[in-house]
């Protein structure tokens, strides 16, 4: 049989009923879910081919960010370990720590050791089996200098009371907090 001769239909209703096309097909406007389409093709003398039938699944949607736990704020540690949940069945989940140039794969558990002091930028993608991707980015400070005291300084001198006033700076250039002992004490 001639392929030019074969006049080719097609169903989407399961064989009930037939529309005829040419050798290409294209369906549009498919809504999202599982599909099939069933092509046969008759020939000039009407012999008809047994139906081949084509099931597949369109997927619009990108998977849901995940649920990130163990990324600190703030950490004078250098490692973390993050998990991952809320990860999407048949999807591939990696993590780049250097903006996206390396990729490592992951299947819910990061654990990252050698961190450098200053920011820490996680960038995680999730890719479903259709293609749709979602990246997300989760940060945190590791800071691992502690502050220098550049002057401590008594506001009066002698006290008169059972009040001494205190002054600290320090030269790191950054917020810290303050503990004192008194006497050789426990710090407070």
């Amino acid at each position: 049989t001639d392929a030019t001769s074969v006049n080719y239909q097609y169903s989407t209703v399961g064989g009930m009923t037939w529309v005829s096309t040419g050798p290409a097909l294209t369906l549009t406007g498919l809504a999202e879910g599982g599909h099939s389409v069933s092509i046969r093709g008759i020939d000039a003398a009407g012999n008809m081919s047994t139906p081949t039938i084509y099931a597949w699944t369109t997927d619009y949607t990108a998977p849901s960010p995940v649920t990130v736990a163990g990324a600190p704020t703030l950490t004078k540690l250098n490692s973390a370990t993050i998990t991952l949940t809320g990860m999407e069945a048949g999807a591939a989940y990696q993590y780049s720590t250097d903006g996206g140039s390396t990729w490592t794969a992951t299947s819910g558990t990061i654990s990252l050791t050698g961190l450098p002091e200053g920011t820490q930028n996680l960038k995680i993608c999730a890719t479903d089996p259709a293609g749709n991707v979602t990246t997300q980015l989760v940060s945190w400070i590791t800071d691992y200098t502690a502050p220098v005291i550049s002057t401590f300084t008594k506001a009066s001198a002698p006290s008169a009371g059972a009040t001494a006033n205190f002054t600290v700076n320090t030269t790191t250039g950054e917020a810290s907090d303050s503990a004192y002992a008194i006497d050789a004490g426990a710090y407070t």
